[in-house]
């Protein structure tokens, strides 16, 4: 196991020569690696086994959305998470403390929140206080599935984690999203038109739009950072036939980027 331990170790340091870090992402990246380095190289309880696995998955998601209704602005929000996704194991890749859940405990995967600022010294807080709660958790299920498993007959032994050759990627941060002001105007805009048909009762244009930045990084020396991006806009309009049948009718555009649905004639209007 101390063997295992230090060739993470040499994978991690490695990792900071193979990974780019640049931009705003520099210090968020570097907190990772460095509360990684130190959770493989020191975290451990005496006599208790250490973690011979650990990941991080940041997921930082930014969101609009503004609505409209004949011309009028609709109650709009933008928000911001940042996300900490925690993987960490303990014991020896045959038998750890994963594949075993009593019905009130937890995962081995935690969760938490993270600070919105790349503060250095804020994130590494933040991720320590995390790992260590978690590595506290994945000790106390790891001795309750030992228990749990000592007088029962296994048919057959299946390792519970195998390791894999590690993997590094990276690709470019999503276009930032408009101002909210300006999808405001956006909805506003396209929902004015309704105002000129008196035969419509209800009418309302929905534009949500969300960029996620996801960064993953593993004690095996694994790391990417990838994006996702998603805009649509929704317009409804409903409105009551002579005989009193309601009709409704909807259009829907979608795409990556606010550029491929702001560009959309969604109503037949220039």
């Amino acid at each position: 196991m101390n063997a295992q331990r230090k060739s993470n170790a040499f994978l991690l340091s490695a990792l900071l020569l193979v990974v780019p870090v640049c931009g705003d992402e520099a210090v968020l990246q570097q907190a990772m690696r460095d509360e990684l380095a130190r959770t493989i190289e020191q975290l451990g309880v005496e006599d208790l086994e250490k973690p011979y696995f650990v990941s991080y998955t940041i997921e930082d998601t930014e969101e609009l959305a503004a609505m409209a209704s004949f011309g009028a602005l609709l109650p709009s929000d933008a928000w911001r998470v940042r996300t900490l996704a925690l993987e960490i194991r303990v014991g020896e890749p045959a038998f750890d403390n994963t594949n075993y859940r009593e019905r009130y405990s937890s995962s081995f995967r935690r969760r938490a929140s993270l600070p919105l600022e790349n503060n250095y010294q804020e994130l590494r807080r933040a991720l320590w206080l995390a790992t260590d709660r978690a590595y506290k958790e994945a000790l106390e299920n790891l001795a309750k599935k030992r228990a749990a498993l000592q007088n029962q007959t296994r048919g057959e032994d299946v390792a519970d984690f195998s390791a894999v050759a590690p993997f590094v990627f990276e690709t470019a941060p999503p276009d930032p999203l408009p101002s909210l002001r300006t999808v405001e105007t956006f909805v506003r805009a396209l929902s004015a038109p309704f105002t000129k048909m008196p035969e419509i009762a209800e009418s309302r244009v929905d534009a949500r739009l969300r960029n996620r930045r996801i960064h993953y990084l593993n004690s095996e020396g694994s790391a990417n950072s990838r994006s996702e991006s998603h805009a649509a806009v929704y317009v409804r309009a409903r409105t009551q036939a002579v005989d009193g049948t309601v009709l409704e009718d909807f259009v829907v555009g979608r795409g990556y980027r606010w550029a491929d649905v702001a560009s959309q004639d969604l109503l037949g209007q220039p």
